[in-house]
């Protein structure tokens, strides 16, 4: 078979990304700060917030991990019809829908409601923003894939410990606070990867 030169191959898992995928490693660490945030602190949201025992808190908030599982088979199997970019747009919208009835509840039914469309809306968005990734770096898969790793991770570490510490100032509702920031700037992300040109592959 035909094998690459080794000066190419290190090119396509070293050096810079495009300007467009940089910009989607912003989505990629947005979108799994999200999901992070909410599935750490959840339970203890509808502890403090809305007035559940500790048992109901978290069962309420496996309704949150539950929807999880749902959306992302539902997102996988979309993918295959549907551009990565519009399945974002629309987990973000949903996710965007369910936060007001989490932060504003008063009750477990409204908590749960808003635990549900907020892990719909979120299931997938990881998969799909490593997707976009990829495609706004042709020929530097191994590079753009390494970086998303390192993106989601970064946010896995640091959401958590950003509401945690937002808690600790002003309080849980407070900090819960953050998480539409982290979806509108999840948000102004896409719409600049959607905007730009499309990338120009890297030729071996």
């Amino acid at each position: 078979g035909v094998h690459e030169p080794p000066v190419v191959a290190r090119a396509r898992s070293v050096g810079s990304l495009p300007a467009a995928a940089r910009v989607a490693l912003v989505l990629v660490f947005c979108v799994v700060c999200v999901e992070w945030s909410v599935g750490f602190w959840g339970a203890s949201f509808a502890d403090d917030q809305v007035g559940l025992s500790t048992d109901a808190a978290v069962t309420l908030s496996s309704l949150f991990f539950a929807a999880m599982l749902a959306g992302r088979l539902a997102g996988s199997a979309l993918a295959r019809r549907v551009a990565a970019e519009r399945l974002v747009a629309a987990g973000l919208a949903v996710a965007f829908a369910g936060f007001p009835l989490l932060w504003l509840a008063d009750d477990a039914l409204t908590a749960g409601a808003g635990l549900v469309l907020i892990g719909l809306g979120v299931a997938a968005l990881f998969p799909l923003s490593a997707a976009i990734t990829f495609a706004a770096a042709p020929g530097l898969t191994t590079l753009a894939s390494g970086r998303a790793v390192t993106a989601g991770s970064a946010a896995i570490l640091s959401a958590p410990l950003i509401l945690g510490q937002l808690a600790d100032a002003g309080g849980l509702r407070l900090a819960f606070g953050v998480v539409p920031v982290f979806l509108a700037m999840a948000a102004g992300a896409l719409a600049l990867v959607v905007r730009r040109p499309p990338p120009v592959p890297v030729v071996s």
